[in-house]
């Protein structure tokens, strides 16, 4: 994994400009990070889990607050090994599940919703817990900004491994298309081909195909017509 210092190095080399003089360092980091959230969120590479402590009684609870997208919600009664998977439903097919017992049934969770926007996304359970647990969230996460003052030099950069020439490469392009080089519609075109090597191998980190369960078994994906994703 690349740090931020040796990214912003392969910027200047390809932006033919050692020191700074038409880009600050402050100017080509801050363009670092936002390159950083667009991959995040177009490509969604940056996997994360986290537990959220749920009490006896409570239906919603805040999710983490640099949320893109859920993957898969689980639950674990304290004092259990047993782990339930939630199925998901929009807020609005809940009305189907808990018809008129949205907040008066108890039990272990079975579905999940979620309702607002990040920072103030909630899950909201059903049935409400009837004992403490942990809700385990897997999802896709926006990258913790780096400092753009120098201090973060030799912090890494949240992006797979083998990847950090995509960034380089949007750098490039918002630093030429600042100074109007009308180069800069080339350096967005291989940003965007790079950006799309990079979805298109690490959606899934195996080159497996992809197996739906039916009554009599496993069978390919592709037989359904379906992407292996």
């Amino acid at each position: 994994m690349a740090t931020q210092g040796e990214i912003l190095a392969d910027v200047r080399s390809r932006l033919d400009e050692a020191s700074a003089r038409q880009w600050s360092d402050e100017e080509l980091l801050r363009w670092m990070n936002e390159g950083l959230r667009d991959v995040a969120r177009r490509a969604e590479v940056l996997q994360t889990v986290e537990n959220i402590s749920a009490v006896t009684g409570t239906q919603q609870y805040d999710m983490p607050s640099r949320t893109i997208r859920v993957h898969r919600v689980e639950w674990r009664p304290d004092g259990s090994t047993q782990v339930y998977p939630l199925t998901y439903q929009d807020f609005h097919n809940m009305d189907s599940v808990w018809v008129a017992s949205q907040e008066t049934s108890r039990g272990y969770p079975l579905y999940y919703t979620m309702w607002g926007y990040p920072p103030s996304l909630k899950i909201v359970l059903y049935p409400t817990p009837s004992m403490d647990g942990v809700i385990k969230v897997y999802y896709y996460t926006l990258p913790t900004p780096l400092e753009i003052d120098g201090s973060d030099s030799d912090s890494d950069v949240n992006l797979p491994t083998g990847w950090e020439d995509v960034i380089a490469l949007y750098v490039e392009y918002v630093a030429m298309r600042k100074d109007a080089d009308p180069r800069w519609q080339e350096a967005k075109n291989l940003y965007e081909e790079s950006l799309g090597d990079l979805m298109d191998v690490t959606r899934r980190w195996t080159d497996q195909a992809g197996m739906i369960s039916t009554e009599t078994g496993l069978l390919p994906q592709w037989l359904y017509g379906g992407q292996a994703w």
